[in-house]
């Protein structure tokens, strides 16, 4: 998928595709198998996130990036920065395999979601916590996905360096603004 701003005619090709119709029945699954959980969580955001228009078009474009990753080098551990609580971490464990994924948000509550997640490919990890100071050694994460979050901070440079300390040498920074 292409990188940098989108063009009306590729965000459309891929809307009619096959990577969007898989993320789609995958999400719809997801949102049905969780309905309790989304309806207390809707609260804060929105239960099907797939469907909001910008994330028609991020979700499948750091889904593809990470799948590319992951075809060149292992990816064992994934960071989602911001995470806030959707589906795509879910997919990523079953569509990646043995991987670890850690969700990362500043929001304490999201814990009891994830806790709670019903899933077959398993539930990811969350981390109560700031993506300035994020809890991990260094070097120790293959990929860092942030999908919206960085223009709801103040601190970008901050931020950038801490994803850069925790990636391995070769490892892969996927981030999109809406």
């Amino acid at each position: 998928m292409r990188q940098g701003i989108v063009v009306k005619s590729d965000y459309e090709d891929m809307l009619r595709g096959a990577l969007f119709s898989r993320m789609k029945d995958w999400s719809d699954r997801f949102v049905a198998a969780n309905q309790p959980i989304l309806e207390k969580y809707q609260h804060r955001w929105v239960r099907d996130p797939l469907h909001q228009w910008s994330r028609r078009w991020e979700y499948p474009f750091v889904y593809s990036e990470l799948m590319a990753h992951a075809e060149k080098a292992p990816v064992t551990r994934v960071v989602d920065a911001g995470s806030g609580f959707t589906f795509l971490p879910f997919l990523l464990k079953e569509s990646i395999g043995k991987v670890d994924v850690v969700c990362v948000d500043q929001d304490a509550q999201l814990d009891a979601f994830y806790s709670q997640a019903a899933c077959e490919s398993g539930r990811p990890a969350f981390q109560q916590g700031s993506l300035a100071a994020l809890d991990m050694a260094p070097s120790s994460v293959d990929v860092v996905y942030c999908v919206s979050v960085l223009e709801h901070t103040s601190n970008y440079d901050v931020i950038l360096s801490e994803f850069w300390r925790v990636l391995k040498p070769g490892g892969r920074l996927v981030f999109t603004f809406d």
